[in-house]
């Protein structure tokens, strides 16, 4: 079963008691520029930072992704980092995560924007994994 939601934070803040999400459902994404999209097939959850440059955008941007799994099996933790020169309209990829997954695993996934040293954009995402169908 293939999942993909998209969610777009700017200066998100942790979310309370994140519900289980559903084995197949989308979210539209916000107007900012950062978000995740992410797609879920069997046990094995793919995360793709994405970020919509806005017009006038020049800069070249910083990112840092981090992926964190808690369960059963013990915890992993994985970090992606790059710099990328946004592209204005545009919508460009960043990375791409995989993350094995189980029923009852947390999932906490930070995307974070910096120009220079200073943070500009970031998205989060948290989710207890349910079982597919």
């Amino acid at each position: 079963m293939l999942r993909a939601l998209a969610i777009g934070l700017l200066g998100a803040a942790g979310l309370a008691a994140p519900p289980a999400l559903p084995a197949s459902s989308v979210t539209a994404a916000d107007t900012t520029g950062a978000r995740l999209l992410l797609t879920r097939e069997a046990d094995v959850v793919r995360v793709t930072p994405l970020y919509d440059a806005p017009a006038g955008a020049q800069d070249a941007l910083r990112y840092e992704l981090e992926v964190l799994r808690e369960g059963r099996a013990g915890r992993s933790s994985s970090r992606q980092g790059g710099t990328f020169a946004p592209r204005p309209g545009h919508t460009d990829t960043l990375s791409v995560a995989s993350v094995n997954v189980a029923p009852g695993d947390r999932l906490e996934i930070h995307l974070r924007l910096f120009a220079a040293d200073r943070l500009v954009d970031e998205a989060h995402h948290e989710e207890v994994v349910s079982a597919t169908d």
